[in-house]
């Protein structure tokens, strides 16, 4: 009988090829709190941010997990995940956001430690959202990414719901074609430019990262070299 319940608990708290623990909230503590995660919130005020396992509304499973900022504020739910360098790893999760008032610092998927956040959900009209983006780890590569469920962000604080479910981190052999993956920096690089936010919250103002702007200009260049130099060929056997 303990055996058959450890292998419950081993298959419902990680999934093969997932290295997140408990990616669906099935697991809780005695709190109610899920196991494996833990809370980071700038707002420290007494009820400023609650955070439940729910069991209505789930993408998949019985339960999905509620983030509920009830005051402006930047909050997270925080699990480390070990990787290895120099490899490609598929990281995602389904999101649900309603009732979000300001229009930056909505609901996303977070690497604290490099400074990458994925898209933001502000209202997904009942509709669970697929958040999904591909990374590589430098090399030498971090030995943890501090993956973060995230209402909010440095200097936009939010008010409203976020629901989280089916967290994953796994490595892949390759990315599907035309996927962009985001190359990581190395973690002292990260951690020069982190901001206060990325750690213990503080209040701060307004900070953009220019760094995925500068990617997609570079890709487009590339894009428009290429086309040029085909054109070229092109007219040339004419």
């Amino acid at each position: 009988m303990f055996l058959l319940w450890a292998v419950a608990v081993t298959v419902s708290g990680q999934n093969s090829g997932n290295l997140v623990y408990n990616p669906g909230f099935e697991l809780e503590a005695p709190d109610g709190f899920p196991l494996g995660w833990w809370a980071e919130q700038w707002d420290q005020t007494s009820g400023a941010t609650t955070y439940q396992v729910v069991a209505e509304g789930a993408y998949a499973g019985d339960k999905c997990f509620l983030l509920t900022n009830h005051q402006p504020n930047d909050a997270r739910i925080m699990q480390e995940i070990k990787v290895e360098p120099d490899t490609i790893y598929r990281i995602g999760c389904r999101v649900r956001a309603e009732g979000l008032t300001a229009a930056t610092g909505g609901a996303n998927l977070s690497i604290l430690n490099h400074n990458y956040s994925s898209a933001e959900y502000f209202n997904t009209n009942g509709w669970w959202e697929l958040v999904e983006f591909y990374v590589r780890t430098p090399k030498p590569g971090p030995s943890v990414l501090r993956l973060a469920l995230r209402l909010g962000g440095w200097g936009a604080l939010n008010t409203g719901k976020a629901y989280f479910d089916e967290v994953v981190v796994e490595a892949v052999p390759k990315p599907p074609i035309g996927a962009l993956v985001i190359e990581l920096e190395s973690e002292k690089q990260a951690a020069e430019e982190q901001t206060p936010a990325e750690g213990v919250a503080s209040a701060g103002p307004p900070h953009r990262d220019d760094r995925a702007g500068k990617r997609y200009l570079v890709l487009f260049s590339l894009v428009v070299t290429a086309f040029l130099v085909w054109a070229e060929k092109r007219w040339a056997k004419r």
